[in-house]
């Protein structure tokens, strides 16, 4: 074993080590991590044109006539249009391997994003070639309007030798509406904060401050001072003692299932380091995967995350001992490509968490820190987006002006 993989590994048990004894209040501990792979595809059958256009594939994963593809990957296709969900069945949406055997399997289609996914019962045979099949034609899959695709759409992948696998996404549960919580506390400054979704504190409401919520409006009023400090839940914010309908339930629900969701995934393996030591991101391009360094900082440049057409593409990054950074002197983004969902992104540390403390600029993903995290500037009128979530287990979160906005399931 090389050197790098000693220290590699001694990175992983030592993040795992730490995360296992954190606690939040007494009440329960918060950290996910996750990891994923993926491929993408050009389009084809149909025509091209307005609304009277027969529908197309635009991308499928694995893409066609991709190797190395994880034996449990799910197939999937990306439409021009919104499908008609009876017509992509387990009929019209088929896998075969090379002998032209059946695999068995499921099929879903989600028609707001236009996808359409095959699920296989089992994992893939290792090391095996597959054609993945979409009927087009007369009595093939068809758009909400009743337009057929043209013609079949097929593609081959072949698998790895079974080493790779992607995993499977954490289930957040009651914690998947909140937008912020944290052990100790929440403050915000600015007029310009807005969180789409609900927040928490398993603390008295006075650990809240310069917020309000929308449940009914115009809510409750946590401590905000008009001009300065004024920033907007759109649901609910949950405290010990606020007057939320079973607020206390609803926080330690939301507890348990963040503590559930760390026993499953602090057990799964760790990642490398795409930065050779530096932990710097900015100015790379990442597929996804398990990314795992002391600490990540995105402040060369932007960071893209490619999902290369699998909308399932899945990343996580473990910052060892602190991080993310996200802008210093000026204010970085991580942006989405090809299909990649910010649902879809984890930021694990046993740090502290600083988003553009200069204010502006887009974080995405579920940040969920250990020692702390600050959103924005304090002197910047400037927004700072995320896109995601911000959980902390022992210190406050802070907000300068911040627009955090959780992700669609």
């Amino acid at each position: 074993m090389s050197d790098a993989d000693n220290e590699e590994g001694k990175h992983m048990k030592r993040f795992e080590s730490y995360a296992k004894g954190l606690t939040w209040s007494a009440a329960f501990v918060l950290t996910a991590f996750l990891a994923g792979c993926g491929g993408g595809d050009d389009g084809g059958g149909g025509f091209v044109g307005g609304n009277n256009a027969a529908p197309t594939v635009l991308s499928t994963a694995p893409a066609d006539a991709a190797a190395s593809v994880c034996v449990n990957q799910a197939a999937n296709a990306t439409f021009s249009k919104a499908m008609d969900p009876a017509s992509v069945n387990d009929t019209s949406f088929t896998v075969a391997d090379s002998t032209g055997a059946a695999v068995p399997g499921t099929v879903a289609m989600d028609s707001t994003k236009k996808i359409a996914t095959f699920t296989p019962a089992a994992d893939l045979q290792p090391s095996t070639a597959y054609t993945a099949t979409i009927n087009g034609g007369a009595n093939g899959v068809k758009d909400s309007g009743g337009k057929t695709l043209a013609a079949n759409k097929v593609w081959t992948f072949t698998t790895d030798d079974g080493t790779c696998r992607v995993q499977a996404p954490v289930a957040l549960g009651n914690a998947s509406t909140f937008g912020a919580a944290s052990g100790v506390g929440i403050t915000n400054t600015g007029t310009l904060t807005k969180i789409t979704g609900d927040a928490g504190v398993p603390a008295a409401s006075t650990s809240v401050t310069g917020l309000h919520d929308m449940t009914p409006p115009p809510g409750v009023v946590f401590t905000e001072v008009p001009g300065t400090n004024v920033g907007e839940v759109s649901g609910t914010i949950f405290t010990t003692d606020s007057p939320a309908a079973d607020a206390g339930q609803t926080v330690q629900a939301m507890a348990s299932d963040v503590s559930a969701a760390f026993d499953d995934l602090a057990a799964r393996p760790g990642g490398t380091d795409p930065s050779n030591g530096t932990g710097e991101l900015g100015g790379l391009t990442l597929g996804p995967g398990v990314y795992l360094a002391n600490t990540f900082q995105v402040t060369g440049g932007d960071l893209t995350l490619d999902a290369q057409g699998d909308p399932n593409a899945i990343w996580v990054f473990q910052c060892d001992t602190d991080g993310p950074t996200i802008g210093d002197t000026a204010a970085r983004s991580v942006t989405l490509k090809n299909g990649a969902q910010a649902k879809n992104v984890y930021w694990a540390s046993n740090g502290a968490a600083t988003i553009n403390s200069v204010g502006g600029g887009t974080m995405v993903g579920t940040i969920i820190t250990r020692n702390g995290a600050s959103i924005g500037s304090g002197t910047s009128t400037g927004t700072t987006n995320v896109k995601g979530r911000v959980f902390v287990l022992n210190n406050p979160i802070t907000m300068n002006n911040a627009v955090i906005t959780v992700p669609a399931p």
